[in-house]
């Protein structure tokens, strides 16, 4: 857990009493200037931190952004996501997840994004993926034939559904192979990626685009 994590944790638990920057920097074992600095990132990275003169810092609300302390907090999962990379902008989540599994990347170990510069759908196509948007891509090593490879995709985007059911009450369907539909309108999609042999699967990565807080300007690839 790093300063930044704990400090978050310790306002968290705080509420709407002030915590010094002595307090902090105590607990976390280092300076009221670090303190600061860690304070500083945090307001970087969009947290909502008031400064109350002569009395410490009170977390007002925490970011919108996808960074992996908010995520693991209402993380349910006893191994999906416990691994995460986070990237402010990157190109490409399956392509930075198809790297880091190379490398060693366990299984569930996940990549998040809040901008992709080359985001791709489905036959190449490009994803246009500007700030607003879910955009994320899980490892896996599943003990699964190359054939069926093909089922995580449906199953993704079953998972994909449930979850913006439960998070939004919007009713949303899956539309063969990889869409996910709201009316007439797609709102995201997935792309399954494998790396193995012909009878033997590697690792397989799951690309999720969900598109959230979007103008009708944006071009979404069919």
């Amino acid at each position: 857990m790093t300063h930044c994590d704990r400090i978050v944790e310790i306002l968290l638990e705080s509420g709407d009493a002030p915590v010094s920057g002595s307090t902090l920097g105590r607990r976390l074992g280092i300076s009221r200037t670090a303190v600061w600095k860690n304070i500083q990132t945090l307001l970087g990275e969009g947290y909502d931190i008031t400064v109350v003169k002569g009395r410490g810092y009170i977390l007002k609300a925490v970011t919108k952004s996808p960074v992996p302390r908010e995520i693991l907090r209402g993380l349910n999962t006893e191994w999906l996501g416990r691994e995460m990379s986070y990237f402010k902008e990157t190109d490409s989540t399956n392509r930075v997840a198809k790297e880091l599994a190379r490398k060693g990347a366990k299984h569930g170990s996940t990549v998040v994004a809040e901008v992709q510069t080359q985001g791709r759908g489905r036959l190449g196509r490009s994803w246009e993926s500007p700030l607003g948007g879910v955009y994320m891509s899980i490892i896996l090593r599943p003990d699964l034939h190359p054939a069926h490879v093909t089922l995580l995709t449906l199953l993704a985007g079953i998972a994909v559904i449930r979850g913006i059911k439960q998070v939004s009450g919007v009713e949303a369907g899956l539309k063969w192979p990889n869409d996910i539909m709201v009316s007439d309108c797609k709102l995201g999609g997935v792309l399954c990626e494998m790396e193995g042999e012909s009878e033997h699967v590697d690792v397989v990565v799951i690309g999720i685009g969900i598109d959230v807080n979007f103008t009708a300007s944006v071009d979404i690839p069919t």
